[in-house]
């Protein structure tokens, strides 16, 4: 929780119960969350450490005790909804705002990945039949861009011994590809991780000049650019990427 100053890891099997929760209340199952419920139910909840609430896979459709939900309630975030924006992504990350979208891995072997420089295995956005052949949308983060490269740098969820060092490459020409992204559930980011009050954080709505391709048309109350993007946004989208020396470790 680095915006409260606290290094802390999160639980993700508490995001992930209350993700389920929040989208289909009742029983829950194994069977993924939506990013805009993950981001919702952050929101409602609040979240907790990892050593309060261990991941085990044992417990994926276990509900946290009471005494688990009353510590993770005195904290909040503030939900981003991005568009599927070039320049809207890459204004998030130029501010150091990482975002979450679910995209179709055309490779889920982190060696086949490896041996192709850092790339996904390129798939037809024109086939209709991706989801009949395995390939299914994922959520992974975007944490970086390359703009002489004209790719985004990805961090998936299965470890550090996948592709490279756990990140791969997705080019920007797949991300405005309709049919190789979640397009339904959007893109989402948290700006802020802040002590609950008694008013709920609005969900923000990031806009930024260009077509937005989620179609979506920026309501007024849910309008919102980030507080220190309007001074900087035409340096971030034009200068700034983070280099891939920044996330790769040996």
């Amino acid at each position: 929780m680095r915006d409260m100053n606290i290094d802390e890891r999160l639980s993700c099997l508490f995001i992930y119960y209350n993700a389920r929760m929040y989208r289909k209340p009742g029983a829950i199952n194994d069977d993924g969350a939506t990013k805009k419920a993950t981001a919702l139910a952050l929101r409602k909840f609040g979240v907790c450490s990892e050593s309060l609430w261990k991941y085990d896979v044992l417990n994926v459709n276990k509900k946290p005790p009471p005494e688990i939900y009353r510590i993770a309630s005195r904290v909040t975030v503030k939900p981003l909804k991005v568009p599927r924006n070039i320049n809207a992504i890459k204004t998030c990350l130029a501010n150091q705002v990482p975002v979450i979208i679910g995209i179709r891995m055309g490779s889920i072997d982190g060696n086949e990945v490896r041996a192709n420089n850092g790339y996904l295995r390129r798939l037809d956005p024109n086939d209709p039949c991706l989801d009949e052949k395995g390939y299914r949308c994922h959520s992974v983060v975007l944490v970086g861009y390359d703009e002489k490269a004209k790719h985004f740098i990805a961090r998936n969820s299965w470890g550090r011994n996948w592709g490279l060092d756990g990140y791969f490459y997705v080019p920007y020409e797949d991300i405005m590809a309709k049919n190789l992204v979640n397009y339904p559930d959007g893109i989402w980011s948290i700006t802020e991780i802040m002590l609950r009050t008694s008013h709920m954080p609005n969900v923000g709505r990031l806009y930024v000049p260009g077509y937005n391709l989620d179609g979506q048309r920026p309501r007024q109350r849910y309008t919102q650019i980030l507080p220190t993007l309007h001074r900087r946004l035409i340096a971030s989208v034009t200068h700034g990427y983070w280099s891939r020396s920044s996330f790769f470790h040996k």
